[in-house]
């Protein structure tokens, strides 16, 4: 479906396995794979960074991808370590079709190496929740709920 996105409409999404997606582009994983900031003049743009960190689901794990009925597209990282070792990772991002995103998580390993956040095409703008270790760190349990089109 067509999801708005700080103003764009996306009918296509890129899942990364590294915790995040991205509207305008698939990313190279070694560029993909270092976390920073939002928002950014560093690419990757246009994204929803879940739990954006050097995951690994080579490493066992895996990712999912569903779209509900053209209701909800539902993403979720299940059991994903992180690379070069430490505890599993579960989580997932829904976006429905009004702009509405939804990270929700069950498990996070080390919360302070990772970036949740959102930011828009051209960096102008972003919402920052956390960046390894300042901030808000995602923790099992808890959600946020984002809007990214305009009432």
């Amino acid at each position: 479906f067509a999801f708005p996105f700080y103003g764009v409409i996306y009918d296509q999404v890129w899942v990364h396995a590294n915790g995040f997606l991205s509207f305008d582009r698939g990313y190279p994983a070694s560029q993909a794979a270092v976390n920073g900031c939002v928002p950014s003049l560093e690419a990757p743009d246009g994204a929803i960074y879940a739990l954006w960190d050097d995951l690994d689901p080579s490493r066992g794990g895996q990712v999912f991808f569903r779209n509900v009925e053209d209701q909800y597209v539902a993403v979720e990282w299940r059991d994903v370590p992180r690379r070069g070792g430490g505890g599993l990772n579960t989580f997932q991002v829904l976006l429905w079709p009004d702009g509405r995103v939804l990270m929700q998580y069950q498990a996070v390993a080390e919360p302070t190496s990772a970036t949740v956040g959102l930011e828009n095409w051209d960096n102008t703008m972003g919402w920052q929740v956390t960046c390894n270790g300042s901030g808000s760190p995602p923790q099992p349990g808890r959600a946020w709920l984002f809007l990214t089109a305009a009432p």
